[in-house]
């Protein structure tokens, strides 16, 4: 086959998609990217590895764009480019940075100033209309602690952020409460309005949604109410699972719902469980949650958690020794509000009785607040024992060095789950498995990995987990 030039073939089919896609946020995904053609004369676009956990959105909402641009262009190509291909293996010719610039016009101050007044004048009968401000400004994704607890969740978040409507649609964030899906949603919404203020970006409570729902009904504005939530870029709802039991609200969002996907408008939703868990809403709407990417937020470990607790310090004046910041962290560990929740008790206590933040003074401050023991009753041992029963194996399998993988994958689960629902290092959960440190390590982030990729195996090792948390 005739040597092609990649960089000849890109410029092409490249120049014709962003005429197509007229978005900011895609072009962050071809900043660097990698090409070569197969035996087949299949142009295989492949982007930085670091896109990696994204590429089934990417490709899903891009590849049969880029296969037009061929078709199109194809009177600009060598004879033999007859597909395009993509993945994000990073390999390839690492073709020039010259791609194409999307760039946003820019608006003058005046004439922003001239549409804003039109619009008050036009919506005067709007509920509530919704200013670009949402929650708290301090949920951003500056302030928001990343850990393996959360890690998949926010880089989800991030991604959606940059490129709404064109990444994960839905995102569908779960968690326990007090773990961080408010600050999540409102760190999306606040990012997007930060990096294109033209988008128009809805942040609201299901609650709220069914509030505005009735009120709209009950003032014969429901027009008014359809062209706030179904004219909008970004569709931000927090805990759907408020919806539960409301038949005529659940229909009003399942049409909202269906009206921003069609017009690839990004959704994103947040619930205390996983859409299929979600009872009392129709399943009409549970299986459209599940049309995009689910992500969820278990409980910080101890590392997430004591950096959550020194970035609280830095907001306070009072000195919070390093030990005392050890100690909340290694007694408050079901969510994060309670973690917070426990520093500022303590520092306000402090600074009313004037004293020293001591390790004793913790302890009598935060007596009421401290979790019971029931987690440091969870060794490994037990963690052992429970794996091997659920996965029918015997405890010695899970000691031993069989290699088959009816074995290992279990063995490498229960040290996973070792790590994280325990305070034992790895050298001492290498020791209680019979193993070196360095496969315990390589084994935690073999099961993150997989958790990642098949969610089966994740709902497996959830379910293993939430058991374990009740013993």
């Amino acid at each position: 086959m005739e040597t092609v030039d990649c960089q000849v073939v890109w410029d092409v089919i490249y120049s014709r998609f962003v005429e197509k896609v007229d978005s900011p946020g895609v072009k962050k995904f071809f900043q660097r990217v990698f090409a070569s053609v197969d035996e087949n004369g299949t142009f295989r676009i492949s982007l930085d590895s670091s896109f990696s956990i994204f590429i089934n959105g990417i490709e899903g909402n891009h590849l049969e764009t880029f296969k037009e641009c061929l078709i199109e262009g194809r009177h600009q190509l060598p004879a033999q480019i007859v597909d395009v291909s993509m993945d994000a293996y990073g390999v390839g010719e690492l073709l020039a940075d010259e791609t194409p610039e999307v760039t946003t016009p820019k608006i003058p101050i005046s004439r922003l100033v001239s549409n804003k007044q039109k619009f008050r004048e036009l919506d005067k009968k709007e509920i509530a209309p919704a200013p670009q401000a949402f929650g708290s400004s301090r949920y951003t994704f500056d302030n928001f602690i990343v850990g393996d607890s959360n890690r998949l969740a926010y880089a989800a978040s991030k991604a959606v952020s940059d490129a709404p409507g064109y990444s994960f649609n839905p995102l569908f964030v779960h968690a326990t409460p007090g773990l961080g899906k408010s600050h999540l949603l409102q760190a999306i919404a606040h990012e997007i309005v930060r990096q294109n203020a033209r988008l128009k970006v809805e942040y609201v409570s299901a609650e709220e949604f069914s509030n505005l729902y009735v009120d709209s009904m009950q003032y014969n504005e429901l027009r008014t109410f359809r062209n706030r939530f179904r004219n909008v870029d970004v569709l931000l709802v927090d805990d759907v699972q408020f919806l539960k039991g409301k038949k005529k609200t659940q229909e009003e969002f399942f049409h909202t719902f269906n009206k921003l996907y069609g017009a690839n408008k990004q959704i994103v939703l947040s619930s205390d469980c996983q859409p299929h868990e979600l009872e009392g809403l129709e399943q009409r709407l549970v299986s459209r949650f599940e049309h995009g990417q689910t992500v969820d937020i278990m409980k910080p470990d101890f590392e997430t958690r004591i950096a959550i607790l020194r970035q609280k310090r830095q907001s306070v004046t009072v000195h919070v020794p390093n030990e005392v910041i050890d100690f909340i962290a290694a007694n408050v560990k079901s969510h994060v509000r309670k973690l917070e929740g426990a520093f500022v008790r303590l520092v306000s206590q402090a600074s009313l009785m004037g004293c020293e933040i001591t390790l004793a003074v913790a302890r009598e401050t935060l007596a009421g607040q401290l979790e019971s023991g029931m987690e440091h009753n969870l060794d490994i041992t037990a963690i052992q024992r429970q794996v091997a029963e659920y996965f029918d194996i015997g405890l010695k399998d899970i000691l031993g060095k069989k290699r088959t993988q009816s074995i290992v994958v279990p063995r490498q689960v229960a040290m996973y789950l070792s790590r994280e629902l325990t305070e034992e290092s790895f050298p001492s959960i290498a020791d209680q498995f019979q193993k070196n440190h360095a496969t315990i390590l390589h084994s935690h982030k073999l099961v993150q990995g997989k958790m990642e990729k098949d969610e089966t195996f994740k709902d497996k090792v959830f379910f293993l987990k939430k058991r374990l948390e009740n013993l």
